[in-house]
């Protein structure tokens, strides 16, 4: 081999060496940019709270959640102290229903007092019922009558 072989092979390898370390380069700062948007969330960027995923609490946090659920079961489980309270709120949303009936079929009330003019007989009539009285009669009766038809069967509360 001659010494210009030598010498070419030499710059072949120098340029090879060069090409692989430039690849390399490219490389580490593609991962340092991948590393970087790995680390972002809601907190550091403007992204909306909902991309930053489901994170699992730590520990601690679990711990806590206990805790405060141990000390809130009598408020939250209203329903397992007796059959008196319903487990569920069916009730409310049956009574919700005949108004986003109305709502969905006219798109709108035409006025807020005939909008308020309906919850108010509609509430009256939803009372009325789940009294047990009869509902003609009930429409009949003066307002204040019926407050104080409902009164009376008020139970008293004791403090």
């Amino acid at each position: 081999m001659g010494l210009s072989t030598k010498t070419a092979e030499l710059a072949w390898r120098d340029s090879l060496i060069a090409e692989f370390r430039a690849t390399v380069a490219a490389q580490a700062a593609r991962i340092a940019e991948l590393e970087r948007r790995l680390g972002l969330d809601s907190s550091n960027s403007g992204r909306p709270p909902s991309s930053d995923g489901l994170a699992k609490p730590t520990a601690e946090e679990l711990k806590e959640r206990q805790r405060s659920r141990r000390q809130e079961s009598g408020r939250g489980r209203r329903h397992a102290r007796g059959p008196a309270v319903p487990a569920t709120n069916n009730e409310a949303e049956r009574a919700l229903r005949p108004l986003k009936v109305q709502q969905k079929i006219s798109g709108s009330f035409r006025s807020e007092a005939g909008a308020r003019n309906h919850a108010a007989l509609r509430t009256v009539l939803d009372t009325a019922r789940k009294q047990g009285w009869n509902l003609l009669e009930t429409l009949r009766t003066a307002p204040d009558e019926l407050v104080g038809q409902i009164a009376a069967q008020q139970p008293t509360q004791t403090g």
